[in-house]
């Protein structure tokens, strides 16, 4: 079953009009009436009483519509959720940090939480190895570290940033 049926039959329901429930629907009333004869044929029930001067629910239609609305509200809901996700708006992070990253994270969490509200962070701060194993139970989304040692055939790393390790002293040392 199409959405699109169950979005004709609920502003038909609504309306009970054929010609202004396809005019919302930007549609001709011809494919809006055959938009709504496939619907009947697909579930095997009249969903309207006809005539020439007025339309009306049938009991069928009645049922039909809080089933209609809700499926087609949840749809909408999906629709909205996945766009939120692609944009960052919500969701969740699940990242492993080697604990020598624990000072570099406390300011970049900040920024990110002000950049990305909607989203949850959970942080784990582990050592590397057990870090790489719920990386490879995809228990994590990523982990910052220092480059891994070894080889993880189903995992990839990529250099955020190079640092140079400085000694820093007096110049009387």
């Amino acid at each position: 079953m199409e959405l699109r049926y169950l979005k004709s039959f609920i502003a038909a329901a609504r309306t009970l009009n054929f010609s202004e429930a396809a005019r919302t629907l930007c549609v001709t009333q011809g494919t809006f009436s055959q938009t709504i004869k496939q619907l009947e044929e697909e579930l095997g029930c009249t969903l309207f009483f006809r005539n020439s001067h007025e339309v009306s629910l049938t009991d069928a239609g009645f049922e039909l519509f809080p089933f209609a609305e809700r499926t087609v509200q949840a749809a909408e809901d999906c629709t909205h959720r996945m766009e939120d996700l692609r944009e960052l708006k919500c969701g969740t992070l699940n990242i492993g940090v080697t604990h020598s990253f624990n000072m570099v994270m406390n300011e970049t969490l900040k920024d990110f939480t002000k950049r990305y509200p909607g989203i949850v962070l959970h942080i784990i701060y582990k050592p590397m190895m057990e870090l790489i194993a719920r990386l490879e139970r995809r228990e994590l989304d990523f982990v910052l570290s220092f480059r891994p040692q070894g080889h993880y055939p189903d995992i990839d790393s990529h250099i955020l940033f190079e640092d140079r390790l400085s000694v820093i002293v007096r110049k009387d040392h």
